[in-house]
């Protein structure tokens, strides 16, 4: 969208402080606790991601598409028909193993495809250790992490997108 023209200044300077602000911290912090899984979003995109956390397992990711934290603008971009070349790739790696509620649009879909080049973490913890693990990254300075969703045996589906 940027080299568009179509992004914000101010949108554009937050996505670049997301690109610097590394890893490091919510790793120091979740060395603090018990994780059952973890992985960065970069290019699978969050979707290709999660698929691959519960690749081998008969389990599925219920997720509130609600509290997937995005980046200003970007929903903006895919409604203005903004894309990457790796989207169609990823859904393709994704496509028969999510489901959407009634009423999402393909933009919600192409949010979770997107391509990130240096992305957050996607982690599992145990639901009861959740609160204490959020109150230590937003002390952190990691005010976007979130719980945005739980794991639940397998049902229809490997992502259930809500």
């Amino acid at each position: 969208a940027n080299l568009k023209n179509l992004v914000s200044a101010k949108a554009l300077g937050e996505c670049l402080d997301s690109l610097v602000f590394l890893n490091k911290t919510a790793a120091e912090v979740f060395s603090n606790f018990e994780i059952h899984a973890a992985t960065d979003i970069t290019g699978f995109g969050f979707a290709g991601h999660a698929m691959e956390m519960l690749d081998g397992s008969d389990l599925s990711f219920n997720i509130s598409l609600d509290a997937i934290p995005i980046m200003n603008e970007a929903r903006e971009m895919y409604e203005c028909g903004v894309t990457t070349g790796v989207n169609q790739t990823n859904r393709n790696l994704v496509g028969n193993n999510w489901t959407f509620p009634e009423g999402s649009t393909t933009t919600h879909q192409e949010l979770m495809l997107d391509p990130q080049t240096s992305g957050g973490l996607l982690v599992a913890v145990p639901e009861d250790q959740t609160p204490s693990i959020l109150k230590a990254l937003h002390e952190a300075g990691i005010s976007s992490s979130a719980r945005i969703g739980y794991v639940s045996s397998f049902n229809e589906t490997k992502l259930i997108f809500t």
